[in-house]
């Protein structure tokens, strides 16, 4: 069975190059993105990758690390994430503008697009978003089970040289297949699943790389590279929106 999260799902391609350089804020915002999208059936506000930026790079202790998907996520939790049209990305985009502090219109806004975050002691999990497993045979099924429930799933996964190559691909599979003795795992991306197919055994992964990029942003990654649970690092289902 080939299944969308939904056929309203927001196509509006994020690129990194063009709006902060950082996945995981952009991840973390098209999730948002997407159920926003859901609740409104169809319509949706375009988020600012930036703000998510900058609101959670003021939260953590070393600015030099690469974003988190987690701390992507508290962020969004506790800040909110305004609008691109109150905190677009400056062009062309410069270190002081990259670091230029929201409006207080924007933040003001930004508590209308917040993660729901509560701790429910009947399941032992926070509800508006959970952990999947990223190996062992029940994770294929639980990151089918919350598309089929229309939720966005924010993985990060280790790159190697076939990713580089996957937008190159001549049979336009835009499969990554990756060469596990010579991954590095440090070498990390985050990105958005947002469907799968069982006939041909793929999740179908929305990239932050443009519309250029292999299927209009979009690549497959098969079964077996989930099971492994070398590849996929994090993987995070965000399900409910305030």
């Amino acid at each position: 069975m080939y299944k969308y999260i939904d056929k309203r799902t927001p196509r509006y391609i994020h690129n990194q190059g063009k709006l902060v350089n950082c996945c995981s804020s952009i991840a973390v915002v098209i999730c948002m993105e997407i159920l926003d999208a859901k609740k409104h059936s169809g319509k949706y506000t375009k988020l600012s990758p930036l703000y998510n930026y900058y609101k959670a790079r003021t939260d953590t202790d070393d600015a030099t690390e690469k974003l988190t998907l987690n701390e992507a996520i508290n962020s969004a939790i506790q800040h909110g994430v305004a609008p691109q049209s109150l905190h677009n990305t400056p062009k062309p985009i410069t270190l002081v503008a990259a670091h230029a502090k929201p409006t207080d219109a924007a933040q003001d806004m930004a508590k209308n697009y917040r993660i729901f975050s509560t701790y429910d002691d009947t399941t032992g999990r926070f509800l508006g978003y959970y952990t999947c497993s990223t190996d062992g045979s029940d994770s294929v099924a639980q990151w089918e089970k919350a598309l089929a429930r229309g939720n966005p799933i924010a993985i990060t996964f280790a790159i190697s040289n076939e990713y580089d190559q996957l937008s190159s691909s001549e049979e336009q599979e835009y499969l990554y297949k990756p060469d596990i003795s010579s991954l590095d795992t440090e070498n990390r991306h985050s990105v958005i699943v947002v469907g799968y197919d069982n006939s041909q055994q793929y999740f179908i992964i929305l990239d932050s790389r443009g519309q250029k990029f292999c299927d209009r942003g979009c690549w497959r990654m098969p079964y077996s590279v989930v099971l492994d649970g070398i590849v996929v690092r994090e993987a995070i289902v965000i399900d409910i929106l305030n």
